[in-house]
């Protein structure tokens, strides 16, 4: 750690201090920490950044964390990064009423951003622990994950742990995400980001050198022309009404027997059953899965101009958007522009159309194709509207 209170009461701050200041501060100072109050060593020397350490024996739980290389590195290239800008930041700064430590803590025009710079994985509850309590005490949280965390599967997929999904951002209407290469001093940005299924997620991966990118960089995230989804939308769904899956799980084989007890085949399902939903990325049921169980349970037993009544099926949401989201609001609104719903004066939505299964496969693809090219033209992905639109307060 860098920072630890002398004998005297007073926070100091060592990894800035010459060597003939930290040889003064070792020789006539004792250093506690400010977590567990045990006494403090001081570590320096050529290829050491100068900074405290618990001695062997410590059981304190900042101690039992430990801090690797890497971590140690990258957390120091942030630092002089955000400094390099003129911006007001310190190193491991212990805050008390939460009993938190961040790695970097910003402080720009009264407002405070903790960073986190997190290389190792760790459990979900223990993120949203830390993340509000940095709410808690009106501090915004900015998790950056080290290089070492992200998992690239193909050109723009991207895979996540569980963990992962409690650090996702929504900047400029779209989801993104934030990795530091220490080796490269690069930033990556993963915008546009989509889950088309549990362990699929589709990414648009921008690299920005941090010598020449401005912090404010991170919340502006750029867009692309068509997201990567509808690249391999088609092939996706083609395979599925394909290519037949004997081993299916529990929730697989359930949606299946309620496709059946309805005198359907689950592989010619409505093509309206497996379209892009912004807020998929935080639902563990597949879209296909979800969106035929609430056209059964909630839309086809209603008449054309009939309004179409649901519970909300709300979803944990990004790190800094506190309103709730709804998955099926937001469906309906994707229905809305492919012309099946229409939306009231007063917020309802009316039936304008029914959804039918269909009779073959043949069939079935050839209206995925046709629904494909709508989305494409709508390129809903990209709308303001539909984003703002689709959220609860």
């Amino acid at each position: 750690m860098f920072q630890a209170y002398d004998q005297h009461g007073n926070l100091i701050t060592i990894y800035q201090e010459s060597i003939s200041k930290i040889e003064k501060l070792k020789n006539e100072s004792l250093f506690y920490c400010p977590a567990c109050k045990e006494v403090l060593l001081i570590r320096y020397g050529q290829k050491v950044t100068p900074h405290f350490a618990h001695f062997p024996t410590s059981t304190c739980e900042i101690k039992q964390r430990g801090e690797s290389n890497y971590h140690a590195t990258g957390k120091w290239l942030l630092y002089r990064w955000l400094q390099g800008q003129g911006y007001d930041v310190a190193v491991e700064p212990y805050l008390q009423e939460i009993k938190q430590r961040p790695d970097l803590l910003l402080n720009h025009n009264n407002k405070r951003a903790a960073i986190e710079f997190q290389c190792a994985s760790i459990p979900m509850k223990e993120v949203l622990k830390r993340t509000q309590g940095y709410h808690q005490e009106g501090v915004f949280p900015l998790w950056i994950l080290g290089r070492n965390q992200l998992k690239r599967k193909r050109k723009q997929v991207l895979q996540l742990e569980q963990f992962h999904k409690a650090m996702i951002y929504s900047f400029q209407n779209q989801y993104c995400m934030y990795f530091f290469d220490v080796n490269a001093q690069s930033m990556i940005m993963t915008q546009q980001l989509l889950g088309s299924s549990s362990g699929t997620t589709f990414a648009v991966f921008k690299d920005f050198p941090i010598k020449t990118t401005p912090f404010s960089r991170l919340f502006n995230p750029s867009h692309g022309s068509l997201h990567p989804f509808y690249s391999v939308w088609e092939k996706k769904v083609y395979q599925f009404r394909t290519l037949y899956k004997p081993q299916a799980g529990s929730v697989e084989r359930q949606w299946r027997q309620l496709i059946y007890l309805h005198g359907f085949h689950f592989t010619l399902i409505p093509s309206v059953c497996y379209i892009p939903v912004k807020s998929q990325l935080f639902c563990s049921e597949a879209p296909y899965v979800w969106q035929t169980r609430f056209l059964l349970e909630y839309y086809m037993p209603k008449a054309i101009g009939e309004v179409i009544t649901f519970p909300h099926k709300f979803l944990n949401s990004s790190v800094n958007d506190k309103a709730g989201i709804s998955l099926y609001e937001e469906y309906l609104f994707q229905l809305n522009h492919l012309g099946y719903v229409r939306r009231s004066v007063n917020g309802q939505w009316v039936k304008k159309k029914e959804i039918v299964f269909h009779n073959h496969v043949e069939e079935a693809v050839k209206e995925d194709r046709k629904v494909l090219i709508r989305l494409k033209h709508n390129n809903l992905l990209d709308q303001q509207e539909f984003y703002d639109q689709s959220r609860i307060d």
